[in-house]
Order: structure tokens, then sequence, then C-alpha cells
């Protein structure tokens, strides 16, 4: 297990054992959709997803390895590995992204912060996505953001309501 996997359980724990505000009904929210940024950043790591996306094989390699994971997803096999990590971090970032703003965390000081915003907005609204240009975030910044949102969760729920 690596030291990243480590840390990522040791956060989900914390989570879990804090008290529920029940007159809080949106922390339960904000729980889950951590639960599955933690899930996505674990298994991303577990996949061996690698910061260099975007500099990689250009669009004739990537059209042949959507068409593979579309082949293998219809026969109800796991996608490639690669794929596979890419779209965990991806998703990692897809969750971090709101709950920056949802805990009054989105301050664009912050370049962590930045990039994950700005990584996320390019997934959704660029024609030129995935993955042909390269992502501003690493893993330490993912890492780094994942740290402040579980910060700001902790100090949330142990808030008296």
């Amino acid at each position: 297990m690596s030291a990243r996997v480590d840390t990522i359980r040791a956060w989900a724990a914390r989570l879990a054992d804090l008290p529920d505000r029940n007159d809080h009904p949106d922390d339960a929210s904000l729980l889950g959709i951590m639960a599955g940024a933690l899930y996505c950043l674990e298994k991303a790591d577990q996949l061996g997803y690698q910061d260099a996306r975007g500099t990689g094989p250009k669009l004739d390699h990537l059209a042949k390895e959507f068409r593979k994971t579309l082949r293998r997803i219809g026969k109800g096999d796991p996608p490639p590995q690669p794929w596979h990590a890419g779209f965990y971090f991806m998703s990692a970032l897809v969750r971090l992204s709101p709950l920056l703003h949802r805990l009054g965390l989105n301050s664009m000081v912050e370049q962590s912060r930045i990039h994950v915003r700005e990584d996320v907005n390019w997934f959704k609204h660029s024609e030129e996505q995935h993955p042909l240009s390269p992502m501003f975030t690493t893993w330490d910044e993912a890492l780094n953001v994942t740290r402040d949102v579980h910060d700001a969760l902790v100090s949330r729920l142990r808030s008296s309501s």
C-alpha cells in the first residue's frame, strides 16, 4: 500500500468517526461527495495514475485506445488500466471542485485550488479536452486540495449546531 493510500484512508476514517449534525441535512451530501472523491483517489493510485497526462500518445493512438476501452466495456470486461486510472483521478477532481465551493474554499489564491477548478471546467466545457492537453492538477495538488476539504469538513462537523 502506498503512502497516498494510507493518507486517503486516514482521512476517510477520521471523517467517518465525526458526530452527525442532524439539524444540518446538507452535511450528509458533503460527506457523500467526499467519500466519492477519496475512493476515486485511492483507486487512481492503485491503478497507477501518472501526472504526465497530455505528454504521451497522439490522437490516432488515443482513438484506438478509446475504441479498445469501449469494446472491453461492451463485453463486460474492465477497461484498460491507463484509461481506468485517469477516469478515477478526473472523477476525484470533479467531486473536489464543488466541495471547494460549498465549503467556502473557492478562494483563487491557492494554486492547487485554481488548478482543480480549471481542470474541471476544462473537462466540462472544452471541445478539445481529454487527454491531448496536459492537466494542471498534479497528484500533490490533488492531495493538497483533498486535505483542505477534509480539514474544512472536520471543522464544520465539529462545530455546534
